[in-house]
């Protein structure tokens, strides 16, 4: 069974609190056991804060979990929305695939994602010629699709500059070799090329 991890009080409330329904949800717990179970998960300043609630104040897990965010506020997130997306441009020099990659990295931040936002900030946001050429002559359906399509195009990206570069590192060696073969001898090798060779004098007789 996955377990969730203790939250202490510094990190987004909101994120905990979904983890635990979530993990509670599979385990077909009522909602008396949720109120009951919450404080295990809990840690130092959160455990206390829990601790310290008085038994008035709460009549529901639900009730429990606004009190939760709320006390804990500081340490929440900022969430990205739909809008938010028109920000993420691909950068000059970028591939596509790690401007997708931050794309779509983004987009998991959004709690309840505009598709049709999404797509145009994916469209508005994107340098790739091809890419932008395909979508121009036939616009996919959804979000996934353009996603979809878009990977394909990075794929392909990716393959054409791997073998340029492979293309220029074989173009590199060969014209090395042939400033090597064209290259001057020393002086000093074509000195030696021209002096006599020295006999070894003759062993005595004994």
């Amino acid at each position: 069974m996955p377990q969730v991890e203790p939250y202490n009080g510094t990190t987004d409330p909101l994120d905990h609190l979904e983890s635990y329904r979530a993990l509670m949800a599979l385990q077909g717990s009522l909602e008396a056991m949720l109120c009951k179970a919450f404080p295990a998960t809990l840690r130092r300043t959160a455990r206390l804060w829990f601790f310290g609630l008085k038994p008035s104040t709460v009549s529901s897990f639900e009730q429990l979990g606004r009190q939760f965010i709320t006390n804990f506020a500081a340490g929440r997130r900022q969430r990205r929305t739909s809008d938010s997306l028109l920000d993420i441009k691909q950068r000059e020099g970028e591939s596509l695939k790690d401007y997708l990659d931050r794309f779509t990295a983004a987009t998991w931040e959004v709690r309840e994602l505009d598709q049709s936002v999404a797509m145009s900030a994916l469209k508005t946001g994107a340098r790739s010629y091809r890419f932008l050429f395909s979508i121009e002559k036939s616009f996919p359906a959804d979000f996934t699709k353009m996603l979809v399509r878009a990977r394909k195009y990075a794929k392909a990206e990716e393959a054409i500059a791997s073998k340029r570069s492979a293309t220029e590192q074989t173009s590199k060696k060969q014209k090395r070799r042939r400033e090597e073969r064209s290259r001057p001898k020393s002086q000093s090798s074509r000195w030696n090329k021209n002096q006599p060779r020295l006999k070894s004098p003759p062993r005595p007789r004994g």
